[in-house]
């Protein structure tokens, strides 16, 4: 019987629009001056600014042309501040849906934007905090022990759904496991999100949407400090983070240091001495540089190191191995990146990009389970390995995995009369060598893929945009090529109407790890996956429609949007047991299946209720249904359409109020509706009730000099303490049963300096 299993404590494949500025080459680093000058502190004036500083080279590198004016909020639609220069409201600029910058709402491709004013006022201290609030979005935990995140895109699960740093695909196949939570908010700028299939541009894993990255850049001399923190269940979490600019001479080259330290105890919610919420010790330190060789060459460098230590389960103070369960990851990434861009002539711009990282990581799965050191155990795959008591089997548990990743790409950008040409190369690769010696239990698997795009976007009117693009893939997983073809178009009708619409495509290629395997241990079993000879891979079809109503009578204070999409998956990857091998390792085959559909409406309303009362709502009605029914159980029992932990009803509203010049009020609540949530303990599948949390947090602002301030923040997540009742307990929980908010109730303060 094919079963579509559920995500389980799983590794999530990851998860960046064009032009009236067209005629402007490079305006991305104009652009993004005027973001720092809105979101940064205090406002630079133009006098200040070096001249080469109004000159940047290229947009078609997603990383090199970002930015927004003066706006108040930039997830949804936008409004503008009581005091922002008429005009410059919806001025906010975005390059992932087409790799070219272009102002949002003149953008083809749908955008939402998440700028560092945002990120500041929901307190967010990671990537996962700082997107919490967009409509559509989740960001949920799957594992009680470690508490291993995923990112949600209208329904469609982390591993169909691409996340870029500053457009590089950085998120491999082990640092996306806790990569949301390991990428410090004090790095970002910018983050902008596209929903629906994009693997026209980026390939695999692009099925559900991207979620892109553009980090801060080093527009003048100054930096940024904060400390935060936190309490949960009256357990204290500190994080300290600081990013220091450094803009020599006449402002050619600039220089950003970075890091974060975040330590967190372990907290145990339900007081069973098991903890919900793991130890951790994070650890972040960067250098990016980027800057003008000549005045038609821009290069960016960058370099980041990453280390995390955390640990769930019980009895935290002794070695893993004398726990009832134990968690245990100590990771180390080292990734960098290079971008070169050079403009051949006022029409065209060559480029090229790369990176690499390097992810390793000691592991501890396992544990004694309820039993005594002494306990003889029966397996007699584990009495032939030499193993005969659970404190040996305990012992045994410790593993290394070594994930390096390589990409590199060259592209040209050319424009010809009404028509911008974008066309690239891309490579990719991959491999992994996760071992457990004492269990003798090995992956060692590599992965390649070569894409090839093309895109035109062509501006037929100032007020009509028709983007066409096309990808061709080749990975070393499947046999023959991938195409992925898009188009998508904007309209506009009148001054205060837009209208959008897409049809793309998507595919995912399928990876042989799978960090499902490792709850396995806890589980004691032991499983490894292989790819059928014939697998293709999953593939999907998008489409999206939507209208932006902005009506002229109350100058852009008001704000309407309504969309609908649709995402058909076919050739779902299912696993099926084919038997078992020599070790009693169980064998699962990856196969194609039938698929699903993903479809729903998003609405949303903006509105500036008075010059310094602000409001958002927006609202998501879908479904996610299988094309027949599955089973999450290995062994069948409940069947059901639905997929699991996916509820078909969402919202989130925003409030922001501007008591004073310095003093600001955020008032953030987040609605998540039922879903199904399978048991596997209790081979039960759960119909979970409803979650209504509510953030609240005030800020004030110091003037400390011309140039710098301090703001101190106070506030809660989660006021009403909207958690899940039912956690498992004791030794023998099942550690996948988690859903709803990530978070309990968490009272924070903090203090930051700008200068």
């Amino acid at each position: 019987m094919l079963q579509f299993l559920p995500a389980r404590c799983s590794l999530r494949q990851p998860i960046t629009l064009s032009s009236a500025l067209s005629p402007i080459r490079g305006p991305g680093l104009v652009l993004s001056l005027l973001l720092a000058a809105a979101t940064a502190g205090p406002p630079v004036s133009a006098e200040s600014l070096p001249e080469t500083a109004t000159t940047t080279h290229g947009v078609a590198d997603p990383s090199l042309a970002a930015g927004t004016a003066d706006a108040a909020f930039t997830d949804g639609l936008l409004l503008a501040d009581a005091d922002a220069v008429p005009g410059t409201a919806m001025e906010t600029i975005v390059v992932t849906g087409t790799r070219t910058s272009r102002l949002r709402e003149e953008a083809s491709v749908r955008t939402e934007v998440v700028d560092r004013q945002e990120v500041r006022r929901v307190a967010a201290r990671t990537l996962a905090d700082a997107i919490e609030f967009t409509p559509g979005i989740r960001v949920e935990s799957n594992c009680q022990n470690c508490n291993e995140t995923e990112l949600l895109i209208l329904g469609l699960a982390g591993r169909y759904n691409q996340v870029l740093f500053d457009g590089f695909p950085l998120l491999s196949a082990l640092s996306s496991v806790y990569g949301l939570e390991q990428t410090p908010s004090v790095l970002i700028d910018q983050i902008e999100i596209v929903k629906g299939g994009a693997s026209a541009l980026y390939g695999p894993g692009a099925v559900g949407g991207v979620v892109n990255l553009i980090p801060r850049r080093p527009l003048r001399t100054g930096g940024d400090f904060d400390y935060r923190y936190d309490s949960v269940r009256g357990r204290p979490h500190h994080s300290v983070a600081g990013a220091f600019d450094w803009v020599p001479g006449d402002g050619a080259h600039g220089f950003t240091l970075y890091g974060q330290h975040d330590r967190h105890p372990g907290v145990d919610l339900t007081g069973d001495g098991f903890t919900e919420v793991p130890r951790k010790r994070l650890v972040v330190a960067g250098l990016r540089y980027e800057g003008d060789l000549t005045d038609r060459t821009r290069l960016k460098l960058s370099y980041e190191f990453n280390y995390e230590n955390r640990r769930g389960g019980d009895r935290l103070d002794r070695p893993e191995f004398e726990a009832d369960i134990a968690e245990s990851i100590r990771s180390e990434r080292h990734l960098a990146t290079l971008s070169l861009e050079h403009e051949v002539t006022t029409d065209f711009i060559f480029g090229m990009r790369g990176a690499a990282s390097l992810t390793e990581r000691d592991s501890y799965y396992g544990g004694l389970g309820g039993d005594a050191p002494g306990d003889p155990v029966d397996d007699p795959d584990l009495l032939a390995l030499g193993i005969t008591t659970a404190g040996q089997l305990a012992r045994s548990q410790f593993g290394r995995t070594r994930n390096p990743l390589l990409f590199g790409e060259v592209y040209g950008d050319y424009t010809l009369g009404d028509h911008r040409f974008l066309a690239g190369l891309q490579f990719t690769g991959e491999s992994i060598d996760d071992r457990y010696p004492e269990l003798d239990e090995v992956i060692d698997e590599s992965y390649t893929n070569v894409g090839l795009f093309l895109q035109d976007e062509w501006t037929v009117t100032p007020d009509l945009d028709i983007v066409l693009g096309a990808r061709v893939d080749k990975s070393s997983e499947v046999s023959g090529v991938t195409f992925s073809p898009r188009i998508a178009t904007r309209y506009r009708p009148v001054e205060s109407v837009t209208l959008r619409a897409s049809l793309a495509s998507g595919f995912l290629d399928p990876r042989v790890y799978d960090e499902d395997l490792h709850i396995s241990f806890l589980e004691g079993e032991r499983r490894r996956i292989v790819n059928s000879p014939d697998l293709g891979p999953e593939r999907s079809l998008s489409t999206l429609a939507g209208i932006e109503w902005r009506p002229d009578a109350l100058h852009g204070d008001l704000a309407f949007e309504l969309n609908g999409f649709h995402t058909r998956i076919r050739d779902a990857f299912d696993l099926i047991e084919t038997g078992r091998e020599a070790g009693n390792v169980g064998v699962l085959e990856r196969v194609n299946s039938d698929g699903a559909r993903v479809y729903g409406v998003e609405a949303n309303v903006s509105y500036a209720i008075l010059p310094g009362l602000r409001a958002e709502l927006g609202y998501i009605e879908q479904r996610s249904r299988f094309d027949s029914e599955r089973s999450p159980f290995d062994d069948g029992g409940f069947e059901s359409r639905n997929f699991f932990k996916t509820p078909d009803r969402s919202g989130v509203l925003k409030l922001v109020w501007d008591a004073t010049d310095s003093t600001e009020l955020f008032v953030g609540c987040r609605y998540t509706g039922r879903m199904d949530v399978p048991n596997f303990r209790t081979e039960q599948v759960v119909r979970s009730g409803s979650f209504f949390t509510i953030d609240v947090g005030l800020s004030h602002r110091i003037q400390l000099g011309d140039m710098s301030d301090m703001t101190v923040r106070v506030g809660v997540r989660n006021l009403t303490n909207s958690f899940q009742k039912d956690l498992e307990r004791g030794p023998e929980r099942d550690a996948d049963f988690v859903y709803g908010p990530r978070q309990p109730r968490t009272f924070y303060t903090g203090v930051s300096f700008s200068f």
